[in-house]
């Protein structure tokens, strides 16, 4: 993944140069490049919950909670910072 992330940083230095074409060219270039639909699969940022040191599948009430208290915890961060 180093080599896809210096393609787009080459791509953004180079947005208004001659070179841009070759810096797309290139990034088109790397294996399995297509297989990366958005940046969160880019990441490979997972989230998961944890009980006891083991993942665990919350039921839809539970997981609404936990991110309605999220939520909460979020709002309050941004009316009364710490």
């Amino acid at each position: 993944m180093k080599q896809f992330i210096n393609a787009v940083r080459a791509i953004r230095k180079n947005v208004y140069s001659d070179e841009l074409f070759q810096c797309i060219s290139d990034l088109n270039e790397i294996e399995d490049v297509e297989s990366v639909k958005t940046v969160h699969e880019l990441l490979l940022f997972k989230r998961h919950f944890a009980l006891g040191g083991e993942q665990y599948v919350p039921s839809s009430g539970e997981a609404s909670m936990v991110n309605a208290a999220k939520g909460a915890r979020y709002r309050q961060g941004c009316l009364y910072p710490r």
